[in-house]
């Protein structure tokens, strides 16, 4: 996968460097550049790392209206696929965020 990804903005432009009146937009709007997937609006928030599951999931749905927030519990299998509508919010058995949730 990081093969196809190299390949696909090797020839093109990153936003950040070429589009600055965009940059400036997103950032007065409260949102992230958009990341290295293409998905729209922020894309992870380390700062939830240590709160309550609930609260982050919450907050996560608040600030990228685009995803759906989910609560695993640290060790749960998961599938490996790739979804722009997607937050996993790890924790721990007392509910605390253990990792950065990300778009994924």
């Amino acid at each position: 996968m990081c093969s196809y990804l190299g390949h696909v903005f090797k020839d093109q432009t990153h936003p950040a460097r070429d589009n600055s009146k965009l940059t400036q937009q997103s950032k007065r709007e409260g949102e992230r550049e958009s990341n290295m997937s293409g998905c729209p609006g922020k894309s992870s928030w380390p700062e939830l790392v240590g709160k309550d599951g609930e609260v982050a999931k919450t907050t996560i749905e608040r600030e990228n209206p685009n995803v759906n927030a989910i609560v695993l519990l640290d060790g749960t299998p998961v599938s490996s696929d790739f979804r722009c509508d997607r937050v996993r919010v790890v924790v721990d058995s007392k509910g605390h965020v253990v990792r950065p949730p990300k778009i994924g």
